[in-house]
């Protein structure tokens, strides 16, 4: 599978999953608790939070990121994501 697929893929996934209810960032949800998730491939990408909205950036250099809860559980259920 090449990249552009498995970007596909993921986006097939989160989309699937997604309730698409974005919020917008407010100090009450910025400070809220965080979810580490690991990316588990090497190509860059930017993936929307299917709970909240948010573009999270993951690439090889930067794996770990902190991510809303509402979100890390669903990118998880993803091949692409694990937790910290």
């Amino acid at each position: 599978m090449c990249c552009g697929q498995k970007r596909s893929a993921m986006r097939m996934t989160a989309n699937s999953s997604a309730q698409n209810t974005p919020t917008t960032a407010t100090a009450a949800n910025a400070s809220a608790p965080r979810s580490a998730l690991r990316y588990t491939e090497n190509s860059a990408i930017k993936v929307k939070g299917p709970a909240t909205g948010r573009v999270y950036e993951f690439s090889s250099s930067r794996p770990m990121q902190n991510v809303d809860p509402s979100d890390a559980r669903l990118l998880v259920r993803s091949r692409f994501f694990r937790q910290g």
